[in-house]
């Protein structure tokens, strides 16, 4: 049987070429992490307005999917290119449990 954890390097592996290219672009894991908690402000409002159109019920698996790359990318950006600190550490708890709050609180 096929664990999580198997899954994770290749999951990581296809994340590289956007690592990439946030780290040219100068973004830092901090910013991926603040931007994966508005993503979820973002998820909350447009699954919370769904009933308008069937189509914003898809913001939520997506949207989770995105968040998921996003919290992969904040921690292989403070480790590949040296941007760790007790902030970050204290920011991707801080953010996660923030994110899951919103989510669930407002879907």
């Amino acid at each position: 049987m096929i664990s999580v954890y198997k899954l994770k390097p290749k999951f990581q592996q296809l994340l590289t070429p956007i690592l990439l290219f946030l780290h040219k672009k100068k973004i830092t894991a901090n910013q991926i992490t603040i931007s994966s908690v508005l993503l979820s402000v973002i998820i909350g409002i447009l699954f919370w307005n769904a009933d308008v159109s069937r189509w914003l019920f898809l913001s939520l698996p997506i949207g989770l999917l995105i968040r998921m790359a996003l919290n992969a990318l904040d921690g292989m950006m403070a480790r590949k290119f040296n941007q760790t600190s007790k902030l970050g550490e204290v920011l991707n708890e801080v953010g996660d449990i923030v994110s899951d709050v919103i989510i669930f609180f407002l879907c």
